[in-house]
Protein backbone atom coordinates (compact mmCIF):
# COMPACT_ATOMS: atom_id res chain seq x y z
CA UNK A 1 0.00 0.00 0.00
CA UNK A 2 1.19 3.52 -0.76
CA UNK A 3 0.43 6.64 1.27
CA UNK A 4 -2.77 7.45 -0.63
CA UNK A 5 -4.12 3.98 0.19
CA UNK A 6 -3.42 4.49 3.88
CA UNK A 7 -5.15 7.87 3.79
CA UNK A 8 -8.25 6.46 2.10
CA UNK A 9 -8.42 3.53 4.48
CA UNK A 10 -7.93 5.76 7.51
CA UNK A 11 -10.79 7.92 6.30
CA UNK A 12 -13.00 4.83 6.11
CA UNK A 13 -12.01 3.84 9.64
CA UNK A 14 -12.64 7.34 10.97
CA UNK A 15 -16.10 7.58 9.40
CA UNK A 16 -17.01 4.14 10.73
CA UNK A 17 -15.77 5.07 14.20
CA UNK A 18 -17.80 8.29 14.19
CA UNK A 19 -20.92 6.50 13.04
CA UNK A 20 -20.63 3.72 15.62
CA UNK A 21 -19.83 5.95 18.60
CA UNK A 22 -21.82 9.16 18.19
CA UNK A 23 -23.52 8.81 21.58
CA UNK A 24 -20.45 8.17 23.71
CA UNK A 25 -18.38 10.67 21.70
CA UNK A 26 -20.80 13.46 22.59
CA UNK A 27 -20.29 12.70 26.28
CA UNK A 28 -16.49 12.49 25.99
CA UNK A 29 -16.33 15.76 24.04
CA UNK A 30 -18.43 17.47 26.72
CA UNK A 31 -16.08 16.29 29.46
CA UNK A 32 -13.00 17.45 27.57
CA UNK A 33 -14.45 20.87 26.72
CA UNK A 34 -15.56 21.43 30.31
CA UNK A 35 -11.87 21.59 31.23
CA UNK A 36 -11.82 25.11 29.79
CA UNK A 37 -14.29 26.32 32.44
CA UNK A 38 -13.06 24.87 35.74
CA UNK A 39 -11.20 27.93 36.99
CA UNK A 40 -12.15 31.61 36.89
CA UNK A 41 -9.47 34.29 37.17
CA UNK A 42 -8.50 37.62 35.65
CA UNK A 43 -5.22 37.67 37.53
CA UNK A 44 -2.11 37.52 35.33
CA UNK A 45 -0.74 34.84 37.66
CA UNK A 46 -3.30 32.46 36.19
CA UNK A 47 -1.53 32.58 32.82
CA UNK A 48 0.51 29.46 33.59
CA UNK A 49 -2.61 27.49 34.47
CA UNK A 50 -4.49 28.59 31.36
CA UNK A 51 -1.51 27.77 29.14
CA UNK A 52 -1.10 24.30 30.62
CA UNK A 53 -4.82 23.51 30.83
CA UNK A 54 -5.27 24.38 27.15
CA UNK A 55 -2.47 21.93 26.35
CA UNK A 56 -4.25 19.26 28.38
CA UNK A 57 -7.41 19.76 26.32
CA UNK A 58 -5.42 19.61 23.09
CA UNK A 59 -3.70 16.41 24.20
CA UNK A 60 -7.01 14.77 25.05
CA UNK A 61 -8.53 15.77 21.71
CA UNK A 62 -5.51 14.31 19.91
CA UNK A 63 -5.82 11.23 22.10
CA UNK A 64 -9.45 10.88 21.03
CA UNK A 65 -8.69 11.40 17.34
CA UNK A 66 -5.94 8.78 17.47
CA UNK A 67 -8.28 6.28 19.09
CA UNK A 68 -10.96 6.94 16.47
CA UNK A 69 -8.35 6.26 13.78
CA UNK A 70 -7.31 3.08 15.61
CA UNK A 71 -3.81 4.33 16.41
CA UNK A 72 -3.74 3.28 20.07
CA UNK A 73 0.00 3.77 20.56
CA UNK A 74 -0.37 7.43 19.58
CA UNK A 75 -3.47 7.69 21.74
CA UNK A 76 -1.63 6.36 24.80
CA UNK A 77 1.28 8.74 24.23
CA UNK A 78 -1.09 11.72 24.18
CA UNK A 79 -2.85 10.41 27.28
CA UNK A 80 0.46 10.33 29.13
CA UNK A 81 1.17 13.90 27.98
CA UNK A 82 -2.24 15.01 29.26
CA UNK A 83 -1.63 13.46 32.68
CA UNK A 84 1.76 15.14 33.09
CA UNK A 85 0.46 18.56 32.02
CA UNK A 86 -2.61 18.17 34.21
CA UNK A 87 -0.34 17.75 37.23
CA UNK A 88 1.73 20.75 36.16
CA UNK A 89 -1.45 22.81 35.76
CA UNK A 90 -2.54 21.78 39.24
CA UNK A 91 0.80 22.83 40.69
CA UNK A 92 0.66 26.15 38.81
CA UNK A 93 -2.31 27.16 40.96
CA UNK A 94 0.08 27.49 43.92
CA UNK A 95 3.33 28.14 41.99
CA UNK A 96 2.38 30.31 39.00
CA UNK A 97 5.88 31.38 37.85
CA UNK A 98 6.04 30.16 34.24
CA UNK A 99 9.85 30.31 34.28
CA UNK A 100 9.81 27.46 36.79
CA UNK A 101 7.79 25.31 34.38
CA UNK A 102 9.49 25.82 31.05
CA UNK A 103 13.17 25.65 30.27
CA UNK A 104 14.94 26.37 27.00
CA UNK A 105 17.44 24.38 24.98
CA UNK A 106 18.59 24.24 21.36
CA UNK A 107 15.26 22.66 20.38
CA UNK A 108 13.09 25.29 22.06
CA UNK A 109 10.93 25.31 25.19
CA UNK A 110 10.48 22.16 27.26
CA UNK A 111 9.11 21.31 30.72
CA UNK A 112 11.57 21.46 33.62
CA UNK A 113 11.83 17.92 35.02
CA UNK A 114 12.26 19.06 38.64
CA UNK A 115 9.01 21.02 38.43
CA UNK A 116 7.24 18.05 36.90
CA UNK A 117 8.47 15.87 39.77
CA UNK A 118 7.31 18.47 42.29
CA UNK A 119 3.90 18.58 40.65
CA UNK A 120 3.52 14.79 41.01
CA UNK A 121 4.50 15.01 44.68
CA UNK A 122 2.14 17.93 45.25
CA UNK A 123 -0.83 16.11 43.73
CA UNK A 124 0.03 12.91 45.61
CA UNK A 125 0.27 14.75 48.95
CA UNK A 126 -2.74 17.04 48.71
CA UNK A 127 -5.02 15.04 46.40
CA UNK A 128 -4.21 11.36 47.03
CA UNK A 129 -7.45 10.04 45.55
CA UNK A 130 -6.88 11.86 42.27
CA UNK A 131 -3.22 10.83 42.31
CA UNK A 132 -4.29 7.19 42.67
CA UNK A 133 -6.65 7.49 39.71
CA UNK A 134 -4.00 9.11 37.53
CA UNK A 135 -1.57 6.36 38.51
CA UNK A 136 -4.18 3.81 37.39
CA UNK A 137 -4.15 5.42 33.95
CA UNK A 138 -0.35 5.41 33.81
CA UNK A 139 -0.30 1.74 34.83
CA UNK A 140 -2.73 0.94 32.01
CA UNK A 141 -0.49 2.78 29.55
CA UNK A 142 2.57 0.87 30.77
CA UNK A 143 0.66 -2.40 30.54
CA UNK A 144 -0.28 -1.58 26.94
CA UNK A 145 3.39 -1.22 26.04
CA UNK A 146 4.56 -4.19 28.11
CA UNK A 147 2.16 -6.64 26.48
CA UNK A 148 3.38 -5.84 23.01
CA UNK A 149 0.24 -4.13 21.73
CA UNK A 150 2.41 -1.38 20.27
CA UNK A 151 4.03 -3.95 17.97
CA UNK A 152 0.88 -4.71 15.98
CA UNK A 153 2.69 -3.57 12.86
CA UNK A 154 4.53 -6.89 12.82
CA UNK A 155 1.36 -8.68 11.69
CA UNK A 156 1.25 -9.99 8.15
CA UNK A 157 -1.85 -8.05 7.05
CA UNK A 158 -0.15 -4.85 5.94
CA UNK A 159 -2.93 -2.32 6.29
CA UNK A 160 -4.28 -3.92 9.45
CA UNK A 161 -0.77 -3.80 10.88
CA UNK A 162 -0.71 -0.05 10.34
CA UNK A 163 -4.08 0.35 12.08
CA UNK A 164 -4.74 -1.42 15.38
CA UNK A 165 -7.16 -4.28 15.00
CA UNK A 166 -9.97 -3.85 17.53
CA UNK A 167 -13.68 -4.54 17.66
CA UNK A 168 -16.47 -2.07 18.38
CA UNK A 169 -16.72 -2.86 22.09
CA UNK A 170 -13.01 -2.38 22.78
CA UNK A 171 -12.96 0.86 20.83
CA UNK A 172 -15.92 2.21 22.83
CA UNK A 173 -14.14 1.29 26.06
CA UNK A 174 -11.00 3.12 24.89
CA UNK A 175 -13.08 6.18 24.00
CA UNK A 176 -14.87 6.10 27.36
CA UNK A 177 -11.56 6.02 29.22
CA UNK A 178 -10.55 9.30 27.60
CA UNK A 179 -13.69 10.93 28.95
CA UNK A 180 -13.07 9.35 32.33
CA UNK A 181 -9.56 10.81 32.41
CA UNK A 182 -11.01 14.23 31.57
CA UNK A 183 -13.44 13.89 34.48
CA UNK A 184 -10.63 13.00 36.90
CA UNK A 185 -8.65 16.05 35.77
CA UNK A 186 -11.68 18.35 36.05
CA UNK A 187 -12.37 17.19 39.60
CA UNK A 188 -8.69 17.56 40.51
CA UNK A 189 -8.57 21.17 39.31
CA UNK A 190 -11.92 21.99 40.89
CA UNK A 191 -10.60 20.96 44.30
CA UNK A 192 -7.09 22.32 43.74
CA UNK A 193 -8.33 25.87 43.13
CA UNK A 194 -9.37 26.01 46.80
CA UNK A 195 -5.66 26.36 47.61
CA UNK A 196 -5.14 29.09 45.02
CA UNK A 197 -4.89 32.76 46.04
CA UNK A 198 -5.70 34.24 42.62
CA UNK A 199 -8.53 32.12 41.18
CA UNK A 200 -11.93 30.70 42.09
CA UNK A 201 -13.86 27.62 41.02
CA UNK A 202 -16.63 27.80 38.44
CA UNK A 203 -19.71 26.46 40.24
CA UNK A 204 -21.94 26.64 37.16
CA UNK A 205 -19.43 24.61 35.18
CA UNK A 206 -19.37 22.04 37.96
CA UNK A 207 -23.14 21.60 37.65
CA UNK A 208 -22.73 20.77 33.95
CA UNK A 209 -19.85 18.49 34.87
CA UNK A 210 -22.01 16.49 37.30
CA UNK A 211 -24.60 15.88 34.57
CA UNK A 212 -21.92 14.73 32.14
CA UNK A 213 -20.42 12.38 34.74
CA UNK A 214 -23.84 10.78 35.35
CA UNK A 215 -23.98 9.91 31.65
CA UNK A 216 -20.38 8.65 31.68
CA UNK A 217 -21.14 6.48 34.70
CA UNK A 218 -23.94 4.74 32.81
CA UNK A 219 -21.47 3.78 30.09
CA UNK A 220 -19.02 2.60 32.73
CA UNK A 221 -21.64 0.34 34.30
CA UNK A 222 -22.41 -1.12 30.89
CA UNK A 223 -18.76 -2.01 30.34
CA UNK A 224 -18.26 -3.31 33.88
CA UNK A 225 -21.26 -5.63 33.57
CA UNK A 226 -20.23 -6.98 30.18
CA UNK A 227 -18.97 -10.56 30.24
CA UNK A 228 -15.81 -9.65 28.35
CA UNK A 229 -14.70 -7.32 31.12
CA UNK A 230 -15.96 -9.35 34.07
CA UNK A 231 -12.60 -10.95 34.93
CA UNK A 232 -10.60 -7.74 34.57
CA UNK A 233 -10.29 -4.77 36.91
CA UNK A 234 -10.04 -2.40 33.98
CA UNK A 235 -12.73 -0.05 35.20
CA UNK A 236 -12.25 -0.19 38.96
Amino acid sequence: MDLSDYIRYEEEILQESLQNNQDILANVEDLIMLLSDVVISKDKRAASFYLLSSQVRNDLVLCLLSSLRRHETQSKLMKRQAIEKACLATYSLVEPDIDKFLGQDENGAKPIQKTLDRSFKYVNKHFPSHSHQLKWFKDMINSFYAHGNMFNSLRKEERFGFFDKQDALIQRAFIWKIGYLASVIFDLWYHAVDQCAFAIKNVQSYQRFVKAVVISQKYREGFANHERFAKYKLLS
